[in-house]
C-alpha cells in the first residue's frame, strides 16, 4: 500500500493530500508515504501521510495523536530525530472506560494524519538523506527515504563542494561515548552478549523485567553489523586501536506515557572498517545510568536506529512499588 507513496506524485504530497483512497481496507498497520525529494529552494515543509489501519474499539483505546511517534534518522550524519507524531500543546484525553469499549461495533477503520515533518522534528533545512518511521507502542510503519536538496535546476559549484569536503576532513575524529568502564561500559563481548548479526542489523540481549530498587541495574548487550559511513573512520595518524566509531540510537517509549527517550550510543570498531561496508561490534551498558524511568510501573518498547538499520521494539518493564506486595515494597 505505502511502497508506492500510496500512488502520489512528489508534488502532491503538498498540493493534493489526504486525496480519497480506493475504499479498500489494508491490513492492520502503520503506512507511511512521503515524498522522494525536497527541493530545499522552492519548499518549506515536508509533508507526510501516514494511514492507520486498525479496529474501531482499538483506534478508541489507543488513539494514534496520542501514542504515535515520529522518527527521522540522517543517513550521512547518522543522527536521529524522535518525537511525538502530533503536537501535544494543550491536548487533552478522555480517559477510555472499559464497559464502553465493550460496546463498540466490531468494525474496521483506515485513518489518514498529514504530518510536517520538519515542523514536527525541528529539523534543520539543509541537505540530508532522511529515512522516516513512524512507530506506535510496540507497532513500526514501512520506512520512507526523503533526500533534502537544491533541486534538479540549481547549479552544482564544485569548487564549494570540494571546500566543503576540506572543512569536513578536519572535524576532529568520532570517540566513542560513554567512554568505556570497569566493568562498564563495554565494548567488547561480555558473559551474555549476543553473537554479531550475520546481515547488516543489531541483536540485544536484556532483562525483560526489571524491579526499581535501590542499586537496581538493567545490563543491555549487545552487537552489531553496521555499514561504516565515512564520518565514522578514525584516521590510522590518531593512533587509537579503533579504526570507526558509529552512533546507535536508543530510543524508549513507555506504554502509557510515550513521551521519546533518545540516547546515543558511540561504539567503537577494532577491525577493519571501510565506507559502505559492514563491521561489526560489540556493546554492553547499564541503561539505567543512560535513563532514569520514573518510580511507577511501566512497560517501555526500545527501538535502536542506525542509519539504513532499525530493531526493535524490544519490550522492557520496570516494575515499582506501586504494584508490588506491600511487605516486599
Amino acid at each position: 500500500m505505502a511502497a508506492d507513496n500510496f500512488g502520489y506524485s512528489d508534488d502532491e504530497f503538498w498540493s493534493n493530500p489526504l486525496k480519497e483512497t480506493d475504499g479498500r481496507l489494508p491490513e492492520p498497520g502503520i503506512y507511511l508515504g512521503a515524498p522522494k525529494a525536497v527541493a530545499l529552494g522552492e519548499r518549506t515543509t515536508l509533508p507526510a501521510e501516514v494511514r492507520r489501519s486498525v479496529s474501531l474499539r482499538d483506534s478508541i483505546a489507543v488513539p494514534f495523536k496520542r501514542y504515535a511517534l515520529l522518527h527521522a534518522v540522517d543517513l550521512l550524519s547518522n543522527r536521529a530525530y524522535a518525537r511525538y507524531a502530533v503536537d501535544q500543546d494543550n491536548a487533552v484525553y478522555p480517559e477510555v472506560n472499559a464497559a464502553d469499549l465493550n460496546e463498540v461495533a466490531p468494525a474496521k477503520t483506515l485513518t489518514p494524519f498529514l504530518l510536517d515533518v520538519r515542523e514536527r522534528l525541528d529539523l534543520p533545512w539543509r541537505p540530508a538523506e532522511l529515512l522516516l518511521t513512524v512507530t506506535l507502542r510496540d507497532k513500526i510503519s514501512n520506512r520512507c527515504k526523503v533526500t533534502l536538496g537544491a533541486g534538479a535546476s540549481a547549479y552544482e559549484d564544485p569548487a564549494v563542494a570540494e571546500y566543503v569536503e576540506k572543512k569536513r576532513a578536519k572535524l576532529p575524529a568520532p570517540r566513542p561515548f560513554p567512554e568505556p568502564g570497569d566493568p562498564l561500559p563495554a565494548y567488547v563481548p561480555v558473559d551474555g552478549s549476543p553473537p554479531p548479526p550475520k546481515q547488516p542489523g543489531i541483536a540485544i540481549s536484556a532483562e525483560r523485567v526489571v524491579e526499581l530498587k535501590d542499586g537496581a541495574t538493567c545490563i543491555v548487550r549487545g552487537s552489531f553489523l553496521l555499514p561504516v559511513g565515512k564520518t565514522d573512520l578514525v584516521p590510522p595518524e590518531d593512533g587509537e586501536r579503533h579504526t570507526a566509531v558509529i552512533n546507535i540510537h536508543f530510543v524508549l517509549t513507555g506504554a502509557d506515557h510515550p513521551s521519546p527517550v533518545v540516547r546515543t550510543v558511540r561504539a567503537p570498531v577494532y577491525g577493519k572498517a571501510e565506507v559502505g561496508k559492514p563491521s561489526a561490534g560489540h556493546f554492553a551498558f547499564d541503561l539505567l545510568s543512560l535513563f532514569t524511568p520514573p518510580e511507577r510501573t511501566e512497560t517501555y518498547f526500545l527501538y535502536v536506529f542506525s542509519r539504513e538499520v532499525v530493531e526493535g521494539p524490544q519490550p522492557f518493564a520496570f516494575v515499582g512499588r506501586d504494584v508490588l506486595p506491600a511487605e516486599t515494597a
